[in-house]
């Protein structure tokens, strides 16, 4: 478009450089680039990826290093580089580094085109909010890293922004431009866009006359994306929505960019995103006519979902991958699941259908015992993790031996096909980790959080689990864990909260009414305690 391509040649490399030192892209934890994930995908498809707890790792362009950081936390035996053209930045991620004490990562002021073969070989390499967002010599180069410094089974992964779905996005983006062009304060440009995208909304006409039915998807569209905006902080919209590089693809055309440099598609890191299996079987049945391979279903597929943003993991071009999951290749995994029985009282002694529902809605149906067993029994031990073979004897365990299939090795595939179905489904119905994290469910008499989350929660009410996820914090808790650094007890944890509503910190009510009765406030703050840590733990926010 001439707007977006003015904008192009107008943004000088200092130019951009300034603005990412000046107001920083938010550095976060993606739970997705984490090697435990792309591992996982790679061993479903028939690879041996290097193991992830002695793995080498490459981030381009890590910013203050918020993802590669708690990485580094949990793969101590890891070795680590992250690398960022604004120094600052770099700068701030050192500071943390030292703070944490950490030896195992490395992060280096230091531009993408300036990498050559000879900065090393990695065995993942993670590009997240690279390719879509520089100019083309840039993304050529980060396909070039991803086939000159990646191990011969090593996974790379990168994110982008595609076609169908930014057809649509791409109506607003220019009106944001359009209404700030002639703003040059970033933040100022920001308040502009926002206000032009609610303009937008506010103006389309919502009766049934005149082109209104035809813009209705537009507007219910455009809605969403509103309050997809609404939930980001100006910098985010300032380097994703109005950013002055901006470059879709459709992801045929991103597989083909990658075979140019001797790479090939592997997979989603969101594996559950790619599988036919969310629609009709009318549906699936007609893409399978259509598609003449993989890289064409999945097109279509795009179409479909209107799909905006994919983040697609790569391999050399000589892997030889299997796309047909074999439930074989998760006997050296572990597991685990937020799912829980939909019913009160699951029977997992007879062949009947229970179903198993995850926070996010996903569900998953089996009349198998040992897997109704399993699925129970993750449950019951979540955030931690079961491997494959200790997973399958506890279930086989709790059910009658008058269930079980004369063939333990058949019992066992069994078993694995349905966690890989709970697995493709997606919704954290089962995930799979090649190196299990490693939180506790126990509340010690000293109560111990990670490391890193006792660093963040001094900065943030965000921070990151020992499964790679952000977890926001309201200001109770965040204060708990604010003293989890194993060396106080509960009585003195609990004198905290008592200390901190004595002051006027927390007010504690009860059905709109104050409490001040010492003793009353000090049993319910005794309760709420308890709480607290029973949620941190189930966070994966506690270590033992």
């Amino acid at each position: 478009m001439a707007l977006q391509t003015k904008y192009k040649q107008t943004m000088t490399k200092h130019a951009l450089l300034k603005l990412y030192q000046d107001i920083p892209y938010p550095s976060l934890a993606f739970a997705q680039t984490h090697p435990n994930q792309l591992a996982t995908i790679a061993i479903l498809l028939g690879l041996e990826p290097p193991h992830v707890d002695n793995c080498r790792l490459l981030e381009l362009g890590c910013a203050i290093g918020g993802n590669i950081i708690p990485m580094a936390c949990t793969i101590p035996d890891s070795q680590i580089i992250g690398i960022d053209f604004a120094s600052n930045q770099i700068e701030i991620g050192r500071t943390t580094i030292e703070a944490l004490g950490l030896e195992n990562i490395t992060l280096k002021t230091m531009d993408i085109l300036d990498i050559t073969s000879d900065f090393g070989e990695f065995d993942y390499i993670i590009a997240h909010g690279i390719y879509s967002w520089t100019p083309s010599q840039v993304r050529d180069k980060v396909m070039a890293i991803c086939k000159a410094n990646l191990a011969q089974n090593g996974v790379a992964y990168i994110s982008y922004n595609t076609y169908p779905g930014w057809h649509m996005l791409n109506i607003s983006r220019d009106l944001m431009l359009y209404h700030s062009r002639n703003d040059t304060e970033p933040l100022v440009r920001a308040k502009k866009a926002r206000a032009a995208l609610d303009f937008l909304i506010q103006s389309l006409p919502t009766d049934h006359k005149g082109y209104a039915d035809f813009l209705k998807p537009y507007l219910n569209f455009l809605q969403h994306q509103l309050e997809r905006v609404g939930d980001k902080k100006d910098t985010l919209l300032l380097h994703d929505e109005i950013a002055e590089f901006n470059n879709p693809v459709h992801f045929h055309q991103f597989v083909e960019h990658a075979a140019q440099h001797g790479l090939q598609y592997l997979a989603e890191a969101n594996f559950s995103t790619i599988m036919p299996n969310k629609f009709p079987p009318h549906v699936q049945e007609n893409l399978r006519h259509m598609a003449t391979d993989l890289i064409e279903m999945e097109q279509y597929m795009d179409y479909l979902l209107n799909r905006m943003f994919r983040q697609t993991l790569l391999c050399h071009a000589k892997s030889q991958i299997t796309r047909v999951l074999n439930p074989a290749r998760l006997v050296n995994l572990h597991f685990a699941s937020r799912a829980k029985p939909v019913s009160d009282k699951p029977n997992i002694e007879i062949v009947s259908v229970e179903r198993f529902q995850s926070v996010e809605g996903a569900t998953l149906s089996t009349d198998h015992p040992v897997s109704k067993a399993a699925m129970s029994y993750l449950h019951q031990i979540c955030p931690q993790t079961a491997h494959f073979r200790e997973l399958f004897n506890i279930a086989r365990s709790m059910v009658p031996r008058s269930v079980w299939m004369e063939d333990p090795n058949l019992e066992a595939m069994v078993l694995g096909q349905t966690l890989l179905q709970g697995y493709t489904y997606g919704g954290n119905l089962v995930n799979l980790f090649m190196a299990p994290p490693k939180p506790t469910t126990k509340i010690s008499q000293r109560p111990l959080a990670s490391r890193l989350a006792r660093f963040q929660v001094t900065h943030s009410n965000e921070v990151t689990n020992l499964y790679h996820e952000r977890v926001s914090l309201d200001e109770i808790t965040r204060s708990v864990l604010s003293h989890l650094d194993g060396t106080q007890t509960k009585v003195q944890l609990l004198d905290k909260l008592i200390e901190w509503t004595t002051k006027g910190g927390l007010k504690i009510s009860s059905h709109g009414e104050h409490i001040s009765d010492c003793d009353t406030q000090q049993k319910i703050l005794s309760m709420e305690l308890d709480i607290q840590l029973q949620w941190l733990a189930k966070a994966a926010l506690l270590v033992g």
